[in-house]
């Protein structure tokens, strides 16, 4: 299924039923659709599982949980799509009406137009409430915050990630009202578990796997991402307004011939591969950019590449394992660390007498006479 670059003129209604775009379905993508609607389908036959599950689709309370999720722009997409008759969506368009045709309240055409079921306009209509409306923005930003998370941390104490969630105007999240904000998400949209007082992926249910992951960041204290960077995780999978990665976005455009898109899901790649790279060994990925870009040529392309390769991971990849910060931070943080000891330890040492041959205060190793003794 693909859809139009540019607008083209709207077509005639051609008034798609519901029930009769999912009789047209196969056996199997309807019990994919009745897995989805948490519908028992073991005895049914096909059409009467059709039926059943076109009954559930036009339920205001179903609907209402899985509109509940929809980030605003999808929303809208949506709320724009109803009012149309047949139409050629654009690529964006298409993206952002992309659930709604999974969940088939949106009907595709072979000649690649699309439509609204009439059943769509008449459940959205008993939904759309001030109440609805609110409550829905509260869940799409959990979920914003919620993929921010497993991009940059996996675990969160409850505490920091509602700081995260609280930082948007208007936005209010304690440890108390999470796990009721969270039980409202559907199940297959919902990663996360709250288990001793985190937030954590429920993938990697592992208490080796976080008592690791916890104990290795500590050094570095959790980055708290700002609601930009929370929002172009969500969106985009990567940090796409940053310099370095913008760089690369024009590196696969400019000199590799890559459409637009394609390129956004190659910053995408590169920045989960960097996320989770420890050794910062690039040739997996060199591979695969060989094998599926037509206009690579690695006399050409190879050296520019791991500069800004390079430059992506240590200033713009911020990393779960470094606590959510990038491995430039990480160095600073370091630096700045190890310095303020040493001005504790010289703070120190001036209400304690340091004698010629005691070991200097400084912590280099030497002799008090033969480091900082000689300044004074």
């Amino acid at each position: 299924m693909s859809a139009s670059t540019t607008k083209t003129k709207n077509q005639p209604s051609r008034k798609p039923v519901l029930l009769d775009y999912l009789k047209a379905f196969t056996k199997d993508k309807l019990i994919f659709a009745a897995r989805q609607l948490c519908i028992t389908y073991s005895k049914l036959k096909k059409d009467e599982l059709a039926e059943k599950i076109c009954a559930e689709m036009q339920k205001p309370e179903i609907a209402a949980k899985r509109f509940a999720i929809m980030p605003d722009e999808n929303i809208q997409a949506f709320e724009a799509a109803l009012e149309k008759k047949c139409f050629h969506p654009t690529y964006s368009e298409y993206a952002l009406l992309l659930p709604f045709i999974s969940m088939g309240y949106i009907v595709s055409y072979p000649d690649d137009c699309f439509e609204a079921v009439k059943e769509a306009r008449t459940v959205y209509k008993k939904i759309n409430t001030a109440d609805f409306q609110a409550r829905r923005q509260q869940l799409a930003w959990l979920l914003d915050c919620i993929t921010a998370m497993s991009s940059l941390h996996l675990i969160l104490p409850v505490e920091f990630f509602c700081e995260m969630y609280n930082q948007k105007a208007g936005f209010e999240l304690t440890p108390e009202t999470l796990p009721q904000l969270l039980a409202e998400v559907p199940s297959n949209f919902n990663p996360c578990a709250i288990k001793d007082g985190r937030i954590l992926l429920k993938k990697n249910d592992s208490d080796d796997f976080y008592t690791r992951l916890e104990q290795g960041r500590k050094p570095f204290g959790l980055y708290k991402p700002t609601v930009k960077e929370i929002t172009m995780l969500s969106h985009y999978g990567y940090m796409q307004s940053t310099t370095a990665y913008q760089d690369l976005h024009d590196f696969f455009t400019q000199e590799l011939n890559v459409a637009a898109l394609d390129a956004h899901y190659w910053c995408q790649y590169i920045y989960e591969f960097e996320n989770s790279n420890t050794d910062g060994n690039t040739s997996e990925l060199i591979q695969k950019l060989q094998a599926n870009i037509p206009a690579w040529n690695n006399y050409s392309h190879l050296g520019r590449l791991s500069v800004l390769l390079q430059n992506a991971r240590n200033s713009a990849t911020r990393m779960f394992c470094l606590g959510g910060h990038t491995p430039n931070e990480t160095i600073k943080l370091l630096r700045d660390a190890q310095q303020a000891v040493q001005q504790n330890t010289r703070v120190g040492a001036k209400a304690k007498k340091v004698y010629p041959n005691d070991p200097c205060p400084c912590g280099s190793g030497k002799k008090y006479k033969k480091c900082c003794g000689k300044k004074h």
